[in-house]
């Protein structure tokens, strides 16, 4: 891999992959997004204020013919990990990314999208979701764990711990990947794994329990999909939410019809709301859906305390429609964050689906933006309180006039929040984030993959995220 690189100063370093072009020829249309390579690793260095890749103030060439970069996971809080699942590669970064060099990386095997999804806690969690079984059973998925939160240089799968194949043709197991603590009350660390083609894209989520001898996922608890087309499983996170010292089950549906009750045969309202889903050890303990039709609620999820209590609070994309009069195309996109002790109290007093009220709301500005698309949560000015950061990889901001740039845009929002606090709902909007990073060229999609960690030991978490280039 060749090498240029430029110290970061501490504050708010931003981390940004840029992508480049791996095919020679011109490249026009939309389709094209789905074309670029990765190429470098950027780091955009400053305070609060707004930035485009650019503005890089370091710089690691990679190798644009690897294919593009995909997966973004913080190894521990000082450790970047990155999958690139069309050259079946994850490699990590740690502190020696500002040397120059990388700190450990796994090979898997020629065309089994090894990569496409990582997650690291006290283990490392790793998808490879084309996987194939025969010639009649492709892309049946396999999700690998290792016994380590980071890989060491010359790892391979060989070293994994344990190892589960899907079983059913374009189920893609591992598509989407949590590394958790422990969830079945065994005391070993488990993993959720997800095969959103399951049941003609209704989607599934495995419980992979740590210590299990299990290889195929038919073997394995689970959860499915209501419907075709649910995509359940498209975001996953995992936390205790209510109070039993066991890690539940956070899963994302966005394409899931909304509820009016509880249970399979409940009558449904809106179509397209998204849900989310909070499952325990002994069954669900909550179910949220989105309001609206097409809002997609579920998008993405992420999960940390934001007010200081000691309880996980729910940060959750919701990256369709925005209010009942928008276009039924319109992807402006929302986010919504619940507090864990609003969720405990809601639960409590018998509420469910729509009627899980939110404590804070934040709301994109573009009509094609996708905004909450990604979510996550870290202390990106050092401050000792955890921030919210958004991603908009749909977004225009960088291309005025052309609302299919996709550009893309990521926005940081300062914590605390109010309404988390005891005080009013608290709403914010784009112009009150305190950084902004846009694209600046057609089909960068900033945004589209977002981590966070302290790569540079400053005490504050770099916003890690990729981006790719036209041809």
């Amino acid at each position: 891999m060749k090498v240029a690189v430029w110290k970061i100063l501490p504050v708010a370093s931003i981390l940004t992959a840029i992508a480049s072009p791996a095919c020679t020829q011109t490249c026009t249309g939309a389709t094209c997004a789905d074309r670029y390579s990765l190429a470098d690793l950027r780091a955009v260095t400053g305070g609060p204020g707004s930035y485009v890749p650019a503005d890089a103030t370091g710089h690691i060439a990679g190798q644009s013919d690897q294919g593009r970069l995909r997966a973004l996971a913080p190894a521990g809080t000082d450790g970047l990990l990155v999958g690139i699942p069309d050259a079946s590669k994850l490699i990590l970064y740690g502190a020696a990314l500002y040397l120059g060099t990388s700190d450990g990386e796994i090979d898997g095997e020629p065309g089994d999208g090894f990569g496409a999804a990582v997650s690291s806690q006290t283990q490392l969690v790793v998808g490879a979701p084309t996987v194939g079984n025969g010639p009649t059973l492709p892309s049946v998925g396999r999700v690998y764990v290792f016994p380590y939160d980071r890989p060491t240089l010359g790892s391979g799968t060989g070293d994994a711990a344990q190892t589960v194949t899907g079983t059913v043709a374009a189920d893609a197991l591992g598509e989407t990947v949590a590394a958790c603590g422990d969830v079945d009350g065994d005391g070993l660390p488990d993993v959720l794994a997800a095969a959103p083609g399951a049941g003609s894209l209704a989607g599934r989520v495995v419980l992979l329990p740590g210590g299990s001898t299990a290889t195929s996922a038919a073997d394995l608890r689970g959860w499915d999909g209501d419907v075709a087309g649910d995509l359940l499983g498209h975001a996953l996170a995992c936390a205790d939410f209510d109070g039993d010292g066991l890690d539940d089950a956070v899963i994302g549906a966005p394409y899931a019809d909304s509820r009016s009750g509880v249970g399979t045969g409940a009558a449904r309202k809106a179509a397209g709301a998204g849900s989310v889903r909070i499952e325990g050890k002994d069954g669900e303990i909550l179910r949220i859906d989105g309001s609206q039709d097409d809002a997609y609620l579920g998008a993405g999820v992420a999960v940390g305390d934001l007010d200081g209590d000691g309880l996980p609070d729910l940060l959750v994309g919701a990256s369709g429609r925005v209010t009942v009069n928008a276009a039924s195309d319109d992807l402006t996109g929302s986010v919504h964050l619940f507090s864990g002790a609003s969720l405990r109290d809601q639960r409590a007093t018998g509420l469910t689906g729509d009627r899980i009220k939110d404590t804070a709301t934040f709301t994109g500005d573009n009509t094609r933006g996708r905004f909450g698309d990604t979510v996550a949560v870290g202390d990106v000015d050092g401050d000792g309180i955890l921030d919210v950061i958004i991603g908009a990889p749909g977004s225009n901001t960088g291309s005025t006039g052309n609302v299919g740039a996709q550009t893309g845009a990521i926005y940081v929002y300062k914590g605390p929040f109010g309404g988390l606090q005891g005080g009013l709902h608290d709403d914010r909007v784009v112009g009150d984030a305190i950084l902004t990073i846009e694209g600046a060229r057609v089909y960068q999609r900033v945004g589209e993959s977002l981590a966070l960690a302290d790569l540079d030991g400053s005490g504050a978490s770099e916003v890690l995220f990729t981006t790719r280039e036209q041809p």
